[in-house]
This record gives structure tokens, C-alpha cells and sequence, in this order.
């Protein structure tokens, strides 16, 4: 909070963010509302749903792009009000019901999730140059409790304004641009401060030469600065992010068979969901806490180890005090993860390649989360407690991945 107070650039980069992330949120449910609204409406919104995930997928390559730019103060500005105009374009289309108009605003949408990929990879050189080291786990830590505080109310906006418009598209598309174009009026405030370093960069390097150096810096990083073996630590990551994604899921086909508390479906599901989200908003907010100076490897080896109590009490049913207790202690700990790891890359690395870097973590963060999804929802589907105990058994075997990632363990047995 005290870097917000007392660092503009800082302040007004956020203010951007929010108004950007706050039009994105409302437009990501405005649009699954409209593919309902098709006359093969179950296609609509099967298509609508998966195309959010194209711009995720792109989201190394948009970052590498955004590291050659030049002149990314320009770019950062100018993207930002063609948003504005795409989704102009999209209020108009809105107003008919059709599959050509349906494939347009798909391709706008994905155009426009792409350039914001592309606009929060131009900002990164510009915030590591006006924010200072000591301040760096405190912006991420802020900048990802403002995320949640939008995407809650982003969404909550959303449907009240569904509601209050009658589902007018029209006036909701129109919303989303102006969002875009505050985005962008904000950081005008600010231009003369939107400098970076020089940038650097070889056209020769191939896409294949690139990703190698990148695997290469940001190893190098984690073995000197977190004394961590990089590989291992890659894979209790993606195993980490994996069990947690199914978390919520299985607790939802757990609560159709049997609710904790004496609570209905809809009151258990409400609950898990608060204990998550506030959980998540307290460990963002205290950054400076004992848990805050843990090394990245440490928190990652607790939460797998609370994982595995989690499992416990999920294959054993009538421990939700406990399971909850630790859920909400492990989603603590998890807050504090990305603001860690992007301080780190932040303050670690040369400015030409940042966005792509920090893309590259967010990559292998999300890559195996669909596949775990549909793994542990199949499971649960058949059999809840044997779901649990696959849940369990993996749980353990990212604890011990976990526990080798770090070198001063791993040696005892080198």
C-alpha cells in the first residue's frame, strides 16, 4: 500500500490496469451471455469458452514480440485506443444474431485478449526502471490483490448490468471501450515516465535459439539465487498448479453427495469459495510478513505438503474443518508465489527479456491445469473417495519432487 501512496508511476499503472482488467472481466461473461443467446447456443458457448485460452496459449510468443519493440511508450498508448475501437466495432455487430457476426466478434475478442498480452509485456522494462528493488514484492503483491478485488467485482458489475440493460450487448460493448480508453487516458499522466532502457536484440536469434536462452537465464537465476534445481522445481510447479486447479471441482462433486456443516449445495459451494478468495486477499496484503521472506522453494515444498493433509481429508469425509483450515492456509501461502517470482525475474534480469520470461512462467503455471481438470473430474464423477485417493498419491509424489528441487537436499543423495 505504501509503494501505491507514494509512487505516481506506480499509482497510475495500476489505475490502468484496473480500468483495463475491469472492461476484460465484464466482456469475458458479457460474451458467454451472448453465445447463449445463439441459435445453436450449447456450440456457442462451447466455442466461447475455448477461445479465451488462444491468447494464453500465444502469450510466449506475444511476449517475445513485445521485447524487440523499440518504441514501446508509443505502442503502450496507441494499443490501448484501438482496443477502444474494436470494441466500437463490436457494440455495433452486437446488435444482430448471427454466426458471421458470432465469428467476427470471436476473432475481435481473441485480437483484443492478444494486444493485452502484448501491452502488459511493453509496461514490464518501465516498471522495473521506476520501481526500486526493496518495493518489488510489495507492487506485485498489491498489483495481484487489485486483480482479485476486479475480477470479484468485475464480474458482480457484469451481471447487474445484464440485468439493469436487458441484456443489451449494444450498451455493454460500449462499456468495454470506454474501460480501454480510460486505460490508455490514464497512462498519459505518466508518459514522459514511460522510458525504458535501450532495446537490444539480434534478428538472427530463431523462435527455438530464443526459448533455449530463455531456459538458460532463467535457470541460472533460480540455481544462484534460490539454490534450486530447476527442472525439478519446473515439474513440482506444473504438479503443484495441477492438483490445485482440480481442487475446487472436486469439492463441488464431493458437496453433491454429501455437504459439510448441514449447509445446501449452493451455501457450501458459496463458502469454499469465500475461504478461497479471502485467503488469497490476506496473503496479498501482507507482504512483509515471516512467510513473505520464506525462499520460493520453501513455500512451494509447504504447500505440497499441505496438499497431502488436504487429500487426507478429502478421501476421509467428516474433516472439513481441518481440510478447509489447510485450504485456506495453503491458497494464503500461494498469494505470495507470483508477487515472489515476478520480484525475482524483476529485479534478476535484463529488460529485453522480461515479458517473455515472465510469460514463460506463466505458461508452465497453466499448461497442465485443463489436463488435471478433466482427469480428476472423470475420476470423481465414478467414485469421489478414489478420486481423493489418486489426489493423495500425487500429492505425495510432488511433495518428494519438491523436497529434491532443493540443492541442499538433493546433495545428501548425489
Amino acid at each position: 500500500m505504501k509503494v501505491f501512496l507514494r509512487n505516481i508511476f506506480f499509482r497510475n499503472l495500476v489505475l490502468s490496469s484496473f480500468f483495463d482488467d475491469l472492461g476484460s472481466t465484464i466482456y469475458n461473461l458479457v460474451f458467454v451471455v451472448f453465445a447463449a443467446s445463439m441459435a445453436n447456443s450449447k456450440l456457442a458457448v462451447g466455442v466461447a469458452s475455448f477461445i479465451q485460452y488462444i491468447p494464453t496459449i500465444c502469450s510466449l510468443f506475444i511476449a517475445m514480440q513485445a521485447d524487440k519493440t523499440k518504441n514501446k511508450k508509443l505502442w503502450l498508448l496507441l494499443l490501448g485506443y484501438i482496443q477502444a475501437v474494436l470494441f466500437i466495432m463490436v457494440a455495433f455487430l452486437s446488435k444482430e444474431n448471427s454466426w458471421l457476426v458470432f465469428s467476427i466478434v470471436c476473432f475481435i475478442n481473441i485480437l483484443s485478449d492478444c494486444i493485452a498480452e502484448y501491452r502488459r509485456g511493453l509496461v514490464l522494462p518501465m516498471f522495473q526502471s521506476h520501481i526500486p528493488e526493496e518495493d518489488l514484492m510489495e507492487a506485485y503483491s498489491f498489483d495481484q490483490v487489485i486483480s482479485q478485488i476486479t475480477l470479484i467485482s468485475g464480474q458482480t458489475l457484469g451481471v447487474w448490468l445484464l440485468t439493469i440493460s436487458h441484456n443489451n450487448f449494444f450498451f455493454l460493448a460500449t462499456i468495454n471501450a470506454i474501460s480501454f480508453l480510460l486505460s490508455s487516458m490514464v497512462l498519459l499522466k505518466i508518459q514522459r515516465q514511460l522510458t525504458h532502457p535501450e532495446v537490444n536484440y539480434s534478428p538472427e536469434n530463431g523462435f527455438i535459439s530464443q526459448l533455449k536462452n530463455l531456459y538458460k537465464n532463467s535457470k541460472s537465476i533460480f540455481k544462484y539465487q534460490e539454490k534450486v534445481r530447476f527442472g525439478l522445481m519446473i515439474f513440482s510447479i506444473l504438479g503443484l498448479n495441477s492438483l490445485g486447479s482440480a481442487i475446487l471441482i472436486m469439492y463441488n462433486l464431493k458437496f453433491t453427495e454429501i455437504t459439510p456443516f448441514g449447509l445446501s449445495f449452493a451455501q457450501s459451494v458459496f463458502l469454499l469459495q469465500t475461504i478461497l478468495f479471502v485467503s488469497a486477499l490476506i496473503g496479498g496484503m501482507t507482504p512483509n510478513d515471516y512467510f513473505s521472506k520464506l525462499s520460493l522453494i520453501k513455500i512451494l515444498q509447504i504447500d505440497s505438503g499441505l496438499l497431502i493433509v488436504i487429500g487426507i481429508c478429502g478421501w476421509i469425509n467428516g474433516l472439513e474443518i481441518i481440510s478447509f483450515s489447510v485450504l485456506a492456509f495453503m491458497m494464503y501461502l500461494s498469494s505470495k508465489v507470483n508477487p515472489k517470482l515476478n520480484s525475482l525475474l524483476m529485479a534478476k534480469l535484463p529488460p529485453d527479456i522480461l515479458a517473455q520470461t515472465s510469460s514463460f512462467f506463466k505458461v508452465i503455471s497453466v499448461l497442465s491445469m485443463p489436463i488435471a481438470t478433466i482427469l480428476f473430474t472423470s475420476l470423481s464423477m465414478w467414485s469421489s473417495q478414489f478420486a481423493w485417493g489418486i489426489f493423495l498419491l500425487l500429492s505425495i509424489v510432488v511433495f518428494v519432487l519438491s523436497l529434491f528441487s532443493n540443492k541442499s537436499v538433493a546433495s545428501d543423495y548425489d
